[in-house]
């Protein structure tokens, strides 16, 4: 077997053997070559180098420039590639910022128990006509009032109710209210009635001050409890004062029936007076509580004073007090629905003068 046998399939055929064989002999045979004629071809063999040595420098040089531009060229390719790609990652980098920016500022939390993000509250405050004290604040931020754009004419001056809200402590109307077409301001004086079709009652301030041309908010206080009341049909009575002339305005509110009832019955001695706290009421949007003097408070020459709530080391000064000699009746305007812990009452009193009175101060907790 020969050392390198790459015959193809065709020359190791049976019937070409004999075929390959002869061109074997016919290959392998040497030719006979004459002393003169080895001398010419070693002659020849001669020239052939001595002329390769002479012009390989200057192919060398060739090859090498020839080289060279063709990694230029290659280097080139790969910055040029290299550049297009740098630029969509820059390109992806900077979507990303002002796609994260976007969904940042566009995306505005709310505050504690509020729906509405920092412009939509904004807007929400500026819209509602109701925000004149904390409690009513909340009641605009979270938008818990309803629209009702209900008017009516009492001769030329025209009182739209705007909006509404109630609770089981207050009810609280916007309204508006224009004299004819004239675009001169004057204060006017006008009073207001509130009852229900269910037979229910407020209280309020007869002769509430408006500007013509201006809104106003005028606030009621049920004189009974509300009852399972959700909806109120309300009667809104309007006249100038002094002027029998009125128009009544019939709309419905929906109820916010939130309320915790606080029973406290804590009494608290100053001053020689005995003051008991008897219960609290607290609303979305107003706490009430309800004082018992064991005595006649004019009989001991003192006058209550500004009264504060402390709760979890913040407080609420927005109150009005109301009452005789023997009852108190004290309103916080502040949201404290959702307040518990410990809370505080401090009420001042006022009594001789160069005398400073002790005050009244109730510590409950509320859970």
């Amino acid at each position: 077997m020969n050392p390198f046998d790459d015959l193809t399939p065709e020359e190791l055929m049976p019937d070409n053997k004999n075929l390959i064989a002869d061109l074997n002999r016919l290959y392998s045979t040497s030719i006979p070559v004459s002393p003169a004629e080895q001398t010419r071809i070693i002659a020849q063999a001669r020239e052939r180098v001595l002329h390769s040595d002479q012009t390989a420098p200057e192919k060398n040089t060739t090859t090498r420039i020839s080289t060279s531009g063709t990694t230029a060229g290659t280097r080139h390719r790969k910055s040029h590639i290299l550049d297009i790609v740098n630029a969509i990652a820059a390109a992806l980098v900077v979507g990303t910022i002002i796609g994260t920016s976007f969904l940042l500022f566009s995306h505005h939390p709310t505050s504690s128990g509020g729906t509405g993000s920092v412009s939509n509250t904004t807007t929400t405050q500026q819209n509602c006509l109701l925000n004149v004290d904390e409690g009513l604040n909340y009641v605009c931020l979270h938008h818990l009032y309803q629209n009702v754009h209900r008017s009516k004419n009492i001769g030329t001056l025209n009182v739209t109710v705007e909006q509404a809200y109630a609770d089981s402590n207050r009810v609280a109307l916007g309204y508006t209210a224009r004299e004819g077409k004239s675009n001169t301001t004057q204060t006017i004086q006008l009073a207001m009635t509130l009852t229900t079709q269910q037979g229910l009652s407020f209280v309020n301030t007869v002769g509430t001050s408006t500007v013509v041309g201006s809104r106003g908010v005028v606030l009621f206080y049920p004189s009974q409890g509300l009852g399972n009341l959700k909806i109120f049909d309300l009667q809104l009575k309007v006249n100038r004062l002094n002027d029998p002339t009125s128009a009544i305005l019939d709309f419905p509110v929906s109820l916010h029936s939130e309320q915790r009832v606080l029973d406290l019955h804590q009494s608290v001695t100053a001053n020689g007076v005995s003051m008991t706290l008897e219960r609290g009421t607290v609303s979305l949007s107003q706490t009430d509580f309800f004082f018992v003097f064991a005595q006649d408070l004019q009989a001991s020459h003192l006058q209550i004073g500004p009264p504060t709530l402390s709760f979890n080391g913040n407080h609420c000064g927005a109150a009005d007090g109301s009452g005789n000699s023997r009852t108190y009746n004290l309103k916080f305007y502040c949201p404290l629905f959702n307040e518990h812990g410990k809370w505080m009452i401090h009420i001042a009193a006022f009594g001789a003068p160069g005398k400073m009175p002790d005050p009244w101060v109730f510590n409950f907790d509320v859970s």
